[in-house]
């Protein structure tokens, strides 16, 4: 059950105890009109609705928090790379021999999915928006020319993710604190890191310079 789930279940169960309420006062109308017709009346004491008011509002309190506690497993539920490969498979709703790179840093998550021929792919970007631990909800994602075919990188706090088809023949990333990752030129790739300031080299060594690409492109989701 997701968010959306959840309100709507809810919604649907304060109908259905609104109906409920409406039938019995209702019929608690009717009952006492019976009763006014009849001359010993005075002498029945009918419970006041208020009391059946309270008794309805305490119920739909009850089946809130029992289905607030049924759903919060499942809203937590991304908290790794597998729970986060999952969400992106089913929210981008491409082919099961896709395959999938993922990276997440503890600020930022990423998928690119792909087709087996490289002739497409989807990314998905997660932040984690847990105060006490991981939880990464789905941020935005979908198809990228600069994702496809150059190079598009995110940014959310202190957290970095690159997503490539690396048609640029990228084959090594060194970033400014000394750490480098080395990738396969000419495969897909996404990768977490810790700093904005990189750089990019080739199999051969000569320096990439992404600003000189057509389709690099940066995102920051602090802004």
């Amino acid at each position: 059950m997701n968010l959306f789930s959840l309100i709507m279940a809810l919604l649907l169960a304060a109908l259905l105890l609104t109906l409920l309420i409406w039938g019995y006062l209702r019929l608690y109308t009717q009952r006492i009109n019976r009763r006014l017709r009849d001359a010993q009346a005075g002498r029945t004491h009918l419970p006041e609705p208020r009391y059946m008011l309270k008794l309805a509002m305490a119920l739909l309190l009850i089946m809130a928090l029992v289905l607030t506690s049924a759903a919060l497993p499942s809203l937590q539920r991304l908290r790794n790379a597998a729970d986060i490969e999952r969400d992106a498979r089913k929210m981008g709703s491409v082919s099961e021999d896709w395959l999938a790179e993922v990276a997440v840093h503890e600020d930022i998550a990423g998928v690119l999915l792909f087709a087996p021929d490289l002739s497409d792919a989807k990314f998905a970007v997660y932040l984690n928006r847990g105060k006490w631990g991981n939880y990464y909800c789905f941020s935005h994602g979908g198809s990228s020319a600069s994702v496809r075919n150059g190079l598009h990188s995110f940014s959310y706090q202190d957290g970095e993710i690159l997503f490539s088809m690396n048609k640029l023949g990228i084959a090594r990333i060194v970033c400014d604190d000394g750490i480098s990752y080395d990738v396969v030129p000419g495969q897909p790739f996404a990768l977490a890191l810790s700093t904005d300031r990189f750089s990019f080299y080739d199999a051969a060594g000569c320096e990439i310079d992404p600003h000189q690409v057509p389709l690099f492109e940066q995102t920051d989701k602090d802004k």
